[in-house]
């Protein structure tokens, strides 16, 4: 793995995201019931949200339907195309080829011309404009992979990597990395980061810490998620205690 770029809102629910405040704001203008202080009527709508942004992916439009839990509330009805789609996340598409840009200049050793095969994996590679404009910057020369089924990309990824972990006698040359840093909460909430965007999934590193004070019998370790310096500036993702036992 020669370079990564990890971006934290740059993916599926940014893109829901946009067409869920674009409704919620039509909606408010047109019902005059702002804000909208229903759960479930907005749980609904970040549904139907998720819908339509597939429906747009082999649709010019989609009809989006919510109804309103409450007898007084009004449902929403809204027409939602793919361009307006597009516009809503210009912004988003953009970030992505830069991303892609940076990754390749990061490598140092390719450029843009040099590489070969273009992977697209996940959900949101369906859309169509995100196909395009991908295929726009890298040419027409290249090898495209998972343009009908992106999704499974990272099924078949699994898979192979589940058969290099097995075979002793198979030298994998890429693992997958972790996209962004991990590590513990140490004394005064401060976080001590043991990764780097960059790390692999699979891998062992060693630190050695001590108590913060005598006869201390227990510990509890935090792992978190995230670049803060303090713990509370990152995503808890779990933890685990440990208990020493007494020596007499």
């Amino acid at each position: 793995m020669l370079s990564s770029v990890y971006h934290r809102h740059l993916g599926g629910n940014d893109f829901n995201n946009r067409i869920f405040d674009y409704l919620l704001q039509t909606y408010n203008t047109k019902s005059g019931q702002e804000p909208v202080n229903s759960d479930i009527f907005l749980h609904r709508m970040k549904i139907e949200v998720e819908k339509a942004k597939k429906l747009l992916s082999t649709q010019d439009s989609v009809q989006i339907n919510v109804k309103h839990p409450d007898s007084g509330g009004q449902d929403l009805s809204e027409q939602l195309t793919r361009s307006q789609f597009e516009d809503l996340n210009m912004d988003l598409f953009t970030k992505t080829l830069m991303s892609i840009d940076q990754a390749i200049k990061d490598s140092v050793v390719f450029t843009k011309d040099d590489i070969q095969d273009v992977v697209f994996s996940g959900g949101s590679a369906n859309i169509p404009f995100l196909q395009s404009a991908i295929q726009q910057y890298f040419g027409a020369d290249k090898n495209y992979h998972g343009l009908v089924q992106p999704e499974s990309t990272v099924v078949l990824g699994a898979a192979k990597s589940h058969h290099w972990y097995r075979d002793d006698s198979y030298s994998s040359c890429c693992t997958g990395e972790y996209g962004s840093m991990f590590g513990i909460g140490i004394s005064g909430g401060a976080m001590f980061q043991f990764s780097d965007p960059a790390s692999h999934l699979n891998t062992n590193k060693m630190f050695t810490f001590t108590t913060t004070m005598d006869n201390q019998d227990r510990i509890v370790i935090g792992v978190f998620r995230g670049s803060g310096e303090q713990t509370k500036q990152n995503s808890f993702w779990g933890g685990v205690e440990l208990v020493f036992h007494k020596f007499v």
